[in-house]
């Protein structure tokens, strides 16, 4: 090795240290200008040795190659969002229902963290190097910002320290301080630009620039609030400490993050918090309480798009008065119904707020409203407008406003859920919005995908009866679509041609496409990799759906509920007929999956596996057409032991099922 290389060596590890202590740490052991002369000399050196300069340089944050456009990149696990709560009952009920879940004697712990109000971004290491960053986007998919994230000085390009997973995926939080705010307000004010509203906005303008360099003009912040797909070898069983192990290997971690073992100290976080928020140098709207231990996280699962495991409190938000011009009622795809709240237009947080939301029946019985009457409105965690009060009404009233007893479209009966605060149209098969909603869900981009059909045309098809169910797109005519106004000649034959190639599609894309209550395309890509076939899906009991990732007992009860009726059977088996729908497993042929073991067998888990968690043992068996259940039933054709099992395994004797230990499981894998 030459002097410069070790030169050059030595002094990006000086940088990459103070760096580590001044973001990380919030320790700095040198000043502003020390820093500034150690990167200018390595600049120097690099300039001058072209052919030395590396990926993970410290001078390589400063803002790359302008990106002529940003590509998609798909997370490697699902990017959930977290349910918002407002009121502290809420966050009572939410401890309360934690403590009947998890039946365990086990202390329960919860780890608390700011909100800070910023962009949600994954960043993704490997080999302890940065390889990609993408925003949340929808979840699965979300906007490449690589180039973009190397610029934020306290992201690390390369983690340091040892055990450093070979793939780890990091979840946080970009965010812009009040003092880079102010300064860049300052000067777009200075050179005649329009200035941002808010921090976050103009966090997220910094953010998605084409141009790094731009980005870099901007200094971002970033913190780490969770991980997401990580390497098999890698086990933690404390969200909490897993934070601090990644402050160890470099990455940044709010100092305001705190394990706490009481609902009396998740207040005493709140209040807390609340005190210091204006002090703080960047805006947070809330606090973030997960319960830390990861195995009960397991327990607890998810919905279609949030975590049942976390909530966030999210402080009051601003409130104005307006006045209640008007109530509707609207129909959703599923046939709930809804009150909307039309009032005078006002402004609140920069936003002009003509509706609002009034949730259910419970709501409107609650504020007994009468048209005229002033209201206070607020925007419900500074996004959703709702009527928090009535502030006063009317003279001379002569009734409130009541729910209708009909479907305001279809004139069914409506039908409250037993145990909910929820009233739905009975009727799906003729009331026009479920109707329209659910046949504008079949053919969206992420179902069927069908091509130029948009809200007009779907109502203008509905109300000629050529399309009442999602088969019939199927057998719709060139001489059907040119009746309807706005479509020529040149646009009937693009949608038929769309419609036609649409031959193949995946299990968990066909299931999606059916638009089951709660079920959305994590949910769905899950049920797909699970069953594999369609059979097996509509086979399917309550308690198997249970088992299966992100699904829980209420979203097992509406798919359970969906595939008992008759009519959703008939259109299943309908579009049977017209596609061809493919099993879910990617990395082996159907030829070499019905030669395994495991193939269409029902497997239970017993005991604690040494060479993977249960987990990573169950997607393994998936993958390969394997049904993987938490409890010994019927259906039940293997049980694999791990150390210490219980008495699953007496059971398995009793029912004589195939009994295998985990190396006969790893076997059977590796053929």
């Amino acid at each position: 090795m030459t002097d410069i290389v070790k030169k050059i060596n030595k002094l990006r590890d000086i940088i990459k240290y103070h760096e580590y202590l001044y973001y990380v740490l919030d320790q700095p052991k040198i000043s502003n200008f020390k820093y500034d002369e150690l990167i200018s000399t390595l600049q120097k050196l690099e300039k001058e040795n072209p052919e030395l300069i590396a990926k993970n340089s410290p001078t390589q944050s400063v803002g790359g190659f302008p990106l002529e456009s940003f590509k998609k990149i798909k997370h490697k696990s699902p990017m959930l969002s977290l349910d918002n709560i407002f009121h502290k009952d809420e966050l009572l009920k939410f401890y309360q229902n934690t403590l009947k879940k998890i039946t365990t004697n086990q202390k329960i712990f919860f780890c608390c963290e700011l909100k800070i109000d910023g962009l949600a971004v994954n960043i993704f290491y490997e080999n302890g190097l940065l390889k990609f960053a993408a925003t949340r986007g929808d979840g699965i998919f979300g906007e490449d910002v690589t180039e973009n994230i190397k610029t934020i000085k306290n992201v690390p390009l390369q983690l340091k320290g040892e055990n450093v997973p070979q793939k780890l995926e990091i979840r946080g939080e970009v965010f812009m301080t009040k003092k880079t705010f102010n300064d860049l307000n300052n000067y777009r004010k200075k050179i005649g630009k329009k200035t941002f509203s808010n921090l976050r906005n103009a966090a997220a303008g910094a953010l998605r620039q084409i141009n790094s360099k731009i980005t870099a003009e901007r200094p971002l912040n970033f913190f780490c609030y969770g991980f997401g797909k990580v390497e098999e070898t890698y086990f933690s069983y404390s969200h909490f400490y897993s934070l601090k192990q990644f402050r160890y290997w470099g990455i940044p971690i709010s100092f305001f993050t705190e394990r706490i073992s009481s609902l009396k100290n998740i207040f005493k976080f709140y209040n807390k918090t609340k005190k210091i928020r204006s002090i703080l140098n960047f805006d947070i709207d809330g606090i973030v309480i997960k319960i830390d231990n990861i195995q009960q996280q397991k327990i607890l699962g998810y919905s279609s798009k949030t975590p049942k495991w976390a909530v966030a409190l999210k402080f009051s938000a601003e409130k104005k008065i307006t006045i209640l011009k008007s109530i509707t009622f609207q129909t959703g795809r599923t046939g709930i119904i809804t009150p909307i709240a039309h009032v005078l237009p006002i402004q609140i947080g920069g936003v002009i707020i003509k509706n609002a939301n009034l949730y259910n029946i419970k709501e409107l019985e609650r504020l007994k409203l009468r048209i005229g009457d002033k209201v206070l409105i607020c925007r419900s965690g500074d996004v959703i407008p709702k009527i928090i009060d009535t502030i006063s009404v009317t003279e001379n009233r002569k009734h409130y406003i009541n729910f209708p007893l009909k479907c305001p479209y279809c004139y069914s009966n409506l039908k409250r859920i037993p145990e909910k605060t929820l009233i739905y149209c009975t009727n799906g098969l003729i009331c026009h919005p479920q109707i329209k909603e659910r046949l504008k869900h079949f053919i969206s981009q992420r179902a069927m995908n069908i091509y130029g059909i948009g809200e007009y045309i779907i109502d203008a098809l509905i109300q000629k009866k050529y399309i009442c169910k999602p088969s019939d797109f199927f057998s719709l005519t060139f001489e059907q679509l040119i009746k309807i106004e706005k479509i020529g000649d040149k646009l009937a034959k693009k949608i038929l041609l769309s419609i036609k190639k649409i031959k193949k599609i995946t299990l968990s894309r066909f299931i999606y496409s059916l638009g089951i209550k709660g079920v959305g395309e994590i949910i769905s890509n899950n049920i797909g990799k699970n069953f594999c076939s369609l059979n097996n899906f509509l086979k399917a009991q309550k308690k198997d759906f249970i088992s299966i990732n992100y699904i829980g007992k209420e979203i097992a009860t509406y798919i359970d509920q969906f595939i008992q009726e008759k009519n959703n059977i008939d259109e299943i088996f309908r579009l049977k007929k017209i596609l061809y729908i493919t099993s879910e497993n990617v990395n082996i042929s159907n030829k070499n999956r019905k030669k395994n073991q495991f193939f269409n067998k029902t497997v239970v888990f017993t005991g604690t596996l040494e060479t993977m968690n249960r987990q990573i043992a169950k997607h393994k068996l998936m993958e390969i057409g394997a049904k993987v259940n938490s409890k010994i039933s019927k259906k039940t054709d293997i049980l694999i032991i791990g150390k210490k099992y219980g008495k699953k395994f007496e059971e398995a004797k009793k029912a004589n099922l195939l009994i295998l230990d985990e190396e006969e499981m790893l076997k059977i894998l590796k053929k």
